[in-house]
């Protein structure tokens, strides 16, 4: 069905410190603002002093609860929230579920400071009535950022692959790579030409390299951390992401989607992610490799 496409369109999920911050702190600007204006559910029977007040209130409850579940949520369904996975149809997902706790605090605000006795059918009501309502413009709005970031990401990665260098087939190198594990019996050696990439996995590393023309993926139990310390002598091996470690000698090709970049490896199946704050030195290292 095509129109179940847009829903699985990828999408950045909201995932640092200071952006769940940004994001929950926009979240509460906006409720104050659009209720100090429009001065809704009888707010307009107050003075403007009062009005600011209660809206402030409310616009605080909305920036802890939204922050509270930007935190508290991945934790929980750790799974769900999975930043490689994230699609257009989650966030619109979880925004309505944010959207939906925000209305239950907010409806328990409003007993206690108004002393407006409710029903429970009348708060499922209001309950179904907002999200019905939030529906639509929530999920044009995500839509729209979608759209722009796809156009921003993809003019991005073209401007890279017409300015990097072309990649050369080298022959093999003699530098070999010790990569160490907890279990030292498991740690081993191989050419810097046959690593292809490094990604954290739990309390594990997942190595993909390539031995007798075949790619392979090696486990060994250690830290992506200790491994790019081990790693910092070889130029080419660069912390693209934080689950991800690339050999930039074997990028063939740039892409992009609404997360950000994905580098395409010869002979290598899987794309590597870039962190969108390092688009402009994954630039310039593959300018410069």
């Amino acid at each position: 069905m095509r129109g179940a496409k847009i829903f699985k369109k990828p999408y950045p999920l909201v995932s640092g410190p200071m952006s769940k911050l940004i994001w929950a702190a926009s979240f509460g600007i906006y409720v104050f603002f659009f209720l100090v204006i429009f001065r809704p559910f009888g707010l307009d029977t107050f003075s403007d002093s009062t009005t600011a007040l209660y809206s402030l209130g409310f616009g605080a409850i909305t920036f802890i609860t939204m922050l509270l579940n930007l935190i508290i949520l991945p934790k929980v369904f750790h799974k769900f929230f999975d930043e490689e996975q994230w699609t257009t149809g989650r966030e619109i997902l979880v925004t309505l579920v944010h959207i939906f706790l925000i209305g239950v605090i907010n409806s328990v605000f409003v007993q206690l400071v108004f002393d407006i006795p409710t029903s429970l059918s009348r708060f499922i009501y209001l309950e179904f009535v907002t999200l019905v309502l939030a529906i639509v413009p929530v999920t044009v709005w995500t839509l729209i950022i979608e759209n722009r970031l796809l156009k921003r990401n993809i003019q991005e990665a073209n401007i890279i692959n017409t300015s990097r260098k072309p990649l050369i087939e080298k022959t093999p190198q003699d530098d070999e790579v010790f990569i160490r594990s907890e279990n030292k019996m498991e740690s081993a050696k191989w050419r810097t030409d046959q690593i292809f990439y490094i990604t954290s996995a739990d309390n594990y590393i997942k190595i993909g390299i390539l031995v007798n023309e075949r790619f392979q993926v090696i486990m060994l139990r250690n830290t992506l951390k200790r491994v790019e310390n081990d790693l910092r002598d070889f130029h080419m091996f660069f912390r693209c992401h934080r689950a991800f470690i690339v050999n930039l000698e074997k990028v063939e090709a740039v892409s992009g989607n609404a997360r950000g970049l994905k580098l395409k490896l010869k002979n290598c199946p899987e794309e590597i992610p870039v962190s969108r704050a390092l688009n402009e030195e994954i630039s310039i290292r593959l300018e410069n490799r």
